[in-house]
């Protein structure tokens, strides 16, 4: 059943399709507006604290239930693992598209700015099979591509995830793994307070009705030591090494049903000791503001002119429990609907009051890929209980089917889904 708040969302919405944007404006303000919002800039660590010693990329091996199938390692001259194929498996098929389709699905490393990241996205895997249900697991290890080295002491490692699935049946995890060289053991990122060896870290099924799937986890612990005084001797610091590992596992009840990470699968660790962050900065926040917080809800409607392949979107979301709010104005925007990949830089958007309510507002020519951009319009405005709303609309997208695929990235703060798509 839709909600009030809905309703009026999506009936304002189509009036702005007919050129009305203050009534788009006007259904901002009924919908509740209370909340402001604060930075969730990253605090930028000193790269040079690890010696880079480490080259290349991850490796991925890859399971259909339970058997291996086949590892995929990193091209030497991008570092990057390209996951698009067709994986096989008795009676088991399962494929993840690529560049050809429109996804880019890839693992890396991303690192030397204080934090390490092992990413994997884009992942949009189609399932065939006779008997089910279908499992295909990623395990992907970072392998000797991160730093060594690091300030000994305690250490945040963060795990998140995103994505959607066609099917509530459909059931994901993901395990974050951390290989701590000096203490020569395997710890888990999970929500157990002193608990490293219970996984998933997260675990994602029966899937909502939406389909939508996101969650995040972060820890602290000890990596290397710190240098003692003590009783009049002095004890050297022995340094911090670490691997990074995520195990994915994706199941599928019904030979069709399709899995999409909009975002990432992302294991992170901060690189300095947290003994050494300035007063009042946690690990946490530093590592979120590097990977990133999936929402923890979002729902979109997209309106479509097929003849002109215009499109307007009506999207509600919620930041995620580790999220420290978002500020549009000074924050970078992006978003995907089906073919459309819009980019706005920090500073884009505008900041308005409507009836006493601020809101986002931006209306001009965004990065699209092309030579000359596009036209875009897009109001965010903030409602209640860290809920927020995106109108937006914009052409390019080529919306053939019932469904949709979007993808919003605000800042630090992601998510997206499986959009239904309404001719107009």
């Amino acid at each position: 059943m839709k909600t009030r708040s809905r309703l009026i969302l999506e009936r304002r919405f189509r009036q702005w399709a007919n050129g009305k944007l203050r009534a788009v404006l006007s259904a901002a303000a009924l919908l509740g507006l209370a909340l402001s919002s604060s930075s969730a800039d990253a605090l930028v660590i000193d790269g040079s604290l690890c010696s880079y010693g480490g080259s290349g990329g991850p490796n991925v091996d890859i399971y259909i239930n339970g058997s291996f199938v086949e590892n995929r390692s990193f091209d030497p001259a991008t570092n990057i693992v390209n996951l698009a194929g067709t994986y096989t498996a008795g009676d088991t098929t399962l494929t993840i598209l690529g560049q050809a389709d429109g996804f880019n699905p890839i693992a890396f490393v991303d690192k030397g700015t204080g934090v390490s990241v092992l990413v994997v996205t884009d992942l949009f895997i189609m399932s065939q099979f006779t008997t089910g249900p279908a499992k295909l697991k990623m395990v992907v290890d970072s392998a000797n591509a991160l730093p060594s080295f690091c300030p000994g002491g305690s250490h945040t490692f963060v795990g998140t995830a995103d994505g959607a699935g066609s099917s509530t049946d459909s059931a994901i995890s993901m395990t974050a793994g951390v290989f701590i060289s000096d203490r020569e053991t395997d710890i888990v990122v999970n929500k157990i307070p002193g608990d490293d060896t219970t996984s998933p870290s997260m675990n994602f099924g029966p899937l909502r009705a939406d389909g939508f799937f996101s969650d995040s986890v972060a820890e602290d612990s000890a990596c290397g030591t710190r240098g003692i005084d003590e009783g009049g001797f002095s004890f050297s610091n022995f340094d911090c090494t670490f691997t990074l590992t995520s195990t994915i596992e994706f199941t599928f009840a019904n030979s069709g049903d399709i899995i999409y990470s909009a975002g990432s699968f992302k294991t992170a660790a901060l690189e300095d000791a947290v003994e050494n962050l300035p007063p009042g900065v946690t690990g946490t926040s530093v590592v979120l503001g590097s990977t990133g917080v999936p929402f923890t809800r979002f729902v979109a409607a997209v309106l479509t002119q097929r003849a002109w392949d215009t499109f307007e979107v009506g999207a509600l979301f919620k930041l995620g429990a580790l999220s420290d709010g978002i500020d549009p104005v000074n924050e970078p925007f992006r978003l995907r609907v089906g073919a459309f990949t819009g980019n706005l830089p920090k500073n884009s958007f505008v900041a308005k009051t409507i009836f006493g309510r601020k809101i986002y507002v931006f209306d001009g020519i965004i990065d699209d890929g092309s030579a000359t951009g596009s036209r875009f319009k897009a109001v965010i405005a903030p409602l209640f209980g860290n809920q927020f709303s995106l109108v937006a609309a914009g052409h390019g997208a080529h919306l053939v089917n019932a469904t949709t695929l979007i993808d919003l990235v605000l800042g630090s703060d992601n998510g997206g889904g499986r959009a239904k798509v309404f001719p107009k």
